[in-house]
């Protein structure tokens, strides 16, 4: 049986039609991971804060030695940077932010 080439267009082209036609289910795709939420009842500055402040940042930012003029040994030193948001662009390391 010999095709003529006007069909195999048609088939062909039915082909693709049929190939493009796809579901796009956004709850499929982009399913909503359930995320704890962040416990904040137990936190304090003294016990929480203060020793991840000592582990990685006193060594630049201490009483002795103020990087950068930037004090974070006390809770106004650590308050002013929070506000202006500089401490978060640099522990993200964003200097963008």
């Amino acid at each position: 049986m010999k095709l003529s080439l006007f069909t195999l267009l048609v088939l062909g082209g039915m082909a693709l039609a049929m190939s493009g036609c796809y579901y796009d289910n956004e709850e499929y795709l982009y399913p909503v991971v359930d995320v704890p939420a962040c416990d904040t009842s137990n936190v304090a500055y003294a016990s929480t804060v203060v020793p991840i402040l000592q582990r990685d940042c006193y060594a630049c930012h201490g009483a002795s030695a103020p990087g950068g003029g930037i004090n974070l040994t006390t809770y106004a030193g650590l308050k002013r940077v929070v506000d202006n948001g500089s401490f978060y662009g640099s522990i993200s390391h964003n200097p963008n932010w």
